[in-house]
């Protein structure tokens, strides 16, 4: 019983090397661009939609974003920046209709402090959009407004694992 006990120890222990794959993990990152720059203010539960986003690297699968938001007096608890893709499905020409709040929910959410000053606020996009899109960027239910020379700034990532 011993024996066949230490046969199959030795036997897991020489066989373990094949089991094992070897996993690489290799992430790409691509230019931080500039998604909005806000050179004028926006009052809360106003919405400003962005010029058409050119990124400097095509093709990244998510982006780590960062809103910088000097704000007039500190929002209100629980009140966020939101964002939505607004993606044009002929090469950039059309864009989705932005006279309104689009009914989707955001892609991206920035919760905002209670404190006035300047806040930065970073979110992980999990899925970029594919072609041409814009930002549709609302100030939801700060009660303050973002004073001027605010921006999102976002630099995309891919994580390829082999």
């Amino acid at each position: 019983m011993k024996r066949v006990f230490l046969f199959l120890v030795l036997l897991s222990l020489l066989a373990s090397p094949l089991w094992a794959a070897t996993v690489t993990q290799t992430q790409q990152s691509g230019t931080q661009d500039t998604w909005h720059n806000g050179a004028s203010t926006l009052a809360s539960n106003s919405l400003v939609l962005s010029n058409a986003v050119t990124l400097t690297n095509p093709g990244h699968l998510y982006a780590w974003c960062t809103l910088t938001v000097p704000m007039s007096a500190a929002p209100a608890a629980n009140s966020a920046v939101l964002a939505w893709f607004r993606v044009s499905t002929d090469g950039g020409t059309t864009y989705p209709d932005s006279a309104a709040q689009p009914a989707s929910s955001p892609d991206m959410t920035f919760p905002l402090l209670a404190v006035s000053g300047t806040q930065v606020v970073t979110f992980r996009v999990d899925r970029m959009p594919v072609g041409f899109f814009k930002v549709y960027i609302k100030n939801d239910n700060t009660g303050a407004t973002i004073n001027t020379t605010w921006s999102l700034k976002c630099r995309t990532h891919t994580l390829t694992i082999n």
